[in-house]
């Protein structure tokens, strides 16, 4: 399947960023990188109360966020662990995520903030997680929640922490969990699936990317082999609750994702394995920058709905290539040889949609000289009044008009891209965070010292008299290199295009 085409244009935008790989950037930069995510959202939606708490940890304080949709009657809660490859992301990158899933899926969600590694590492964010947990089920009924439908969510890391946690609660029997979403959980260092090598590279998270968060987490070799750290490595995975499964086709943990979920259908849990062909690893987070996340929230509320109605019969279990018992999306796709990021902007049926990523694959003006050159123009006036044909105009100096905009226009315009990365400079009067075209808070995807370097361009090409940009009469000659100040004659010169954009014979 064909890579979506949103998604093909936010990995190029970030290929042509040049930016490192997480294991070439010190932890601070990283956290900033995935930090950044919230400029891929869309504005967060208002619920009908927000509240803040606290839960205690290995003597640790930490954080929880708790959105309460309006109801008056006891509301199923869900308890949502970020991802970030357990070295970052925080509860602003889900903020927006969770805010959507309490008003479209009608429960309370609540947000954990967790220890990161490498400061913190294994057996620390586990056990956060189940102190969260423990918490959620003793003090959510102060804020209207039923702890007898409590769920855990978690995507990438979190959906590993989501998975850990609910084996915990299966063997100490308390709190009941009444079930799991594991959005493309990441669950052993160790898988060699095809995805870990088909998408190696090329398609946001690498798996060179996942082994360094792994290397980040675990303290030990032997950390990999213990079902806290590692649920695939659970001896049994029998007895836990039922269990929705999301992946994405394009992305290094897909397939070690659906085999755990075949793990527990083999166990007996009612499971639900559901592939979203075209899509990339991080795609739930970035409602804005891919509007396919929309399938995978539906899909969500579908099986929240599902599983906490009393009245509703409970769900049958389902393999990726089985369809799903309730209506969700598109079919699953077969295992075939990843796509080139690029195939999907390369088809000749590709279609142009809103939205950019930091340097836009096209200058915008080409779209619009492509439509201008297809319409017929209707001959000028002055010449079918005298009956003739409207003969070329061509310049004395020979060079041919070239098309798009002015220099000047296009000098400013890479700028402004330019500008539009790394957000307005510290001497600018109305210094304020810069929105992204995604309506984010458009935090600069650029390490600091590389902000630094490219201001100092940007500001050397604001004052710097360019050499095509000198003013030159109206109508004369916009080559850099040509003198002549002639306006265009007609008959004049070769092989030049005619006013109306259409070559005509001499």
């Amino acid at each position: 399947m064909a890579l979506d085409e949103h998604a093909a244009r936010l990995l190029v935008g970030l290929e042509q960023q040049g930016l490192p790989p997480f294991d070439q950037l010190d932890i601070g930069q990283v956290r900033q990188m995935i930090g950044a995510f919230t400029g891929f959202q869309l504005p967060a939606e208002p619920v009908g109360r927000f509240a803040t708490a606290r839960y205690s940890s290995d003597g640790h304080e930490l954080a929880l966020n708790i959105y309460v949709p309006a109801a008056d009657r006891p509301l199923p809660v869900v308890l949502y662990l970020h991802g970030g490859g357990f070295v970052a992301g925080n509860l602003s990158v889900v903020d927006e995520p969770a805010r959507a899933l309490a008003n479209a899926s009608g429960v309370i969600v609540v947000t954990a903030q967790y220890r990161l590694a490498p400061e913190h590492k294994f057996p620390a964010a586990s056990d956060d997680a189940w102190a969260a947990l423990n918490w959620v089920a003793e003090h959510i009924a102060d804020h209207g929640g039923d702890p007898e439908r409590l769920l855990l969510m978690g995507d990438s890391a979190g959906g590993n922490l989501a998975a850990v946690t609910a084996l915990r609660a299966r063997d100490a029997d308390r709190p009941r969990v009444h079930a799991q979403i594991l959005i493309s959980p990441a669950v052993d260092p160790n898988a060699r699936f095809p995805s870990r090598s088909g998408f190696a590279t090329g398609y946001g998270v690498a798996a060179a990317d996942m082994d360094f968060f792994w290397a980040s987490y675990l303290a030990t070799s032997a950390d990999a082999l213990h079902p806290h750290a590692v649920p695939r490595r659970a001896a049994t995975l029998a007895g836990l609750p039922p269990t929705l499964v999301l992946t994405t086709e394009n992305e290094v943990v897909r397939d070690e994702a659906e085999d755990f979920g075949a793990r527990l259908l083999d166990a007996g849990v009612d499971t639900h394995i559901i592939r979203f062909d075209g899509l990339i690893h991080g795609t739930y987070w970035m409602s804005a920058a891919v509007p396919r996340s929309r399938e995978l929230r539906d899909a969500i509320a579908e099986f929240i709905s599902r599983v906490t109605e009393p009245t509703s019969p409970a769900p049958t279990s389902s393999r990726p290539d089985e369809p799903p018992p309730f209506p969700l999306r598109r079919p699953p796709v077969p295992l075939r040889r990843p796509l080139s990021r690029y195939d999907a902007l390369r088809s000749p049926s590709a279609v142009k949609l809103p939205g950019r990523c930091a340097r836009p694959l096209s200058p915008p003006w080409e779209e619009e000289a492509r439509r201008r050159r297809a319409e017929p123009r209707p001959a000028a006036p002055s010449a079918v009044a005298r009956g003739g044909v409207r003969r070329p105009m061509r310049r004395q100096c020979g060079h041919a008009q070239p098309s798009g905009p002015p220099a000047t226009s296009r000098a400013w315009s890479t700028v402004r891209r330019l500008l539009h990365v790394l957000g307005p400079f510290p001497s600018c009067s109305a210094d304020r965070p810069r929105r992204s075209s995604y309506g984010g808070s458009g935090l600069p995807l650029l390490p600091p010292h590389w902000r630094a370097t490219a201001r100092g361009v940007a500001r050397s090409c604001l004052d710097r008299p360019w050499r095509h940009t000198k003013r030159r009469p109206p109508g004369a000659c916009r080559w850099a290199g040509c003198s002549s100040p002639e306006r265009p004659a007609p008959g004049t010169g070769k092989g030049l295009a005619s006013n109306s954009g259409q070559p005509r014979e001499t």
